[in-house]
C-alpha cells in the first residue's frame, strides 16, 4: 500500500473537515465545555473510513485533537477524547467492514441493520465515554454532570452516524436509480414542498405542535416519494433536509455553554 504523500494528504484533508465540521456543530449546538449537542464529524469520519479505506484512521484522531485543543483543553486530555472518537469510527469500521461484510449501497437488510446497530449505536459508547471521563479527570466537569455529558456526547455522535454517513455514501458510490422515470417538475416539487413542510413543523413550533410528535410524521411521505421514484441519493438527502430541520428546531438558542477550565 502506498503511504507516500498522496497518503499523507488524504489524512490531512481528513482531519481538516473533522475540524471544520466539530468547530461548526461546536457553534451552532454547544451544551457543556467541549460537547455538543450534534457531532458531524463522526459521520464523516465513519463515511470516509468506508469509502477510502480503514488505513485513513489516523485522520480520525488528529481531526478532534485539533479542535479540542482549539477551543482551549489541554493536550493531554485532548488526545485523551481523540482516542475515544477514534476507536468509535475505528470499531464501528472494523466491524462493518471485516465481520458483516458491510456494502456501502446499503441494498441488503443486513447493511442497514450493521450500519445502525454496529456503525452508530453501540460504538458511539466509546466516544461518550472516555470523552466524558477524561473531561471528568481533567477537571473540566463535576462529577455528578459526568452521567448527564456522556448521554449528550453518546447521542451527538450516534446523531452525526446517522444523519451524514448514509447522505455521504450515497453521493459517493453509483446511483442505480429508480425503475420509474420521475418527471421533471417532480425534483423541485418534492423538495419545494419538503421545505416548507420541515419549515412548518420544526422551525415555527406553535403552541400546538409542542409536546406531540404527531406533525413530525409529515416528512415520511416525501421520503416514501424519494424512495418510490428516486434514486438513493435524492432519498438520502431528503431524510438529511429531515434531519437537519429536526436537529436545528431543537436546538435552545438561549442555552450557555460551560467555559472550558484550562
Amino acid at each position: 500500500k502506498d503511504y507516500g504523500w498522496r497518503y499523507c494528504l488524504e489524512v490531512g484533508l481528513l482531519a481538516l473537515v473533522y475540524w471544520g465540521a466539530a468547530h461548526l456543530g461546536f457553534k451552532i449546538a454547544p451544551a457543556y465545555a467541549s460537547v455538543t449537542s450534534i457531532w458531524f464529524p463522526s459521520g464523516i469520519a465513519l463515511a470516509v473510513l468506508l469509502l477510502r479505506g480503514i488505513r485513513l484512521w489516523p485522520g480520525a484522531l488528529i481531526g478532534p485533537m485539533l479542535f479540542t485543543t482549539h477551543i482551549g483543553v489541554p493536550l493531554f486530555p485532548a488526545f485523551c477524547s481523540g482516542v475515544g472518537d477514534l476507536l468509535s469510527t475505528l470499531v464501528a469500521a472494523l466491524l462493518m467492514v471485516k465481520i458483516f461484510r458491510f456494502d456501502p449501497r446499503m441494498t441488503r437488510p443486513q447493511d442497514a441493520l450493521a450500519f445502525s446497530v454496529f456503525g452508530a449505536l453501540l460504538p458511539t459508547l466509546f466516544g461518550g465515554g472516555i470523552g466524558a471521563l477524561t473531561l471528568y479527570f481533567s477537571g473540566v466537569i463535576p462529577g455528578e454532570m459526568v452521567p448527564v455529558v456522556f448521554k449528550v456526547w453518546w447521542l451527538a455522535d450516534f446523531a452525526g452516524v446517522l444523519t451524514l454517513a448514509p447522505f455521504l455514501l450515497a453521493q459517493f458510490l453509483k446511483d442505480e436509480g429508480s425503475p420509474y422515470r420521475p418527471k421533471p417538475w417532480e425534483g423541485p416539487l418534492l423538495f419545494g414542498l419538503l421545505i416548507v413542510v420541515c419549515y412548518i413543523v420544526f422551525g415555527t413550533t406553535p403552541d400546538v405542535f409542542r409536546g406531540n410528535i404527531l406533525p413530525t410524521y409529515a416528512v415520511v411521505p416525501f421520503i416514501v416519494w424519494a424512495v418510490l421514484r428516486f434514486g438513493h441519493r435524492t432519498t438520502a438527502t431528503v431524510v438529511l433536509i429531515c434531519s437537519l430541520s429536526a436537529i436545528a428546531g431543537s436546538i435552545d438558542t438561549t442555552a450557555v455553554a460551560w467555559p472550558v477550565h484550562a
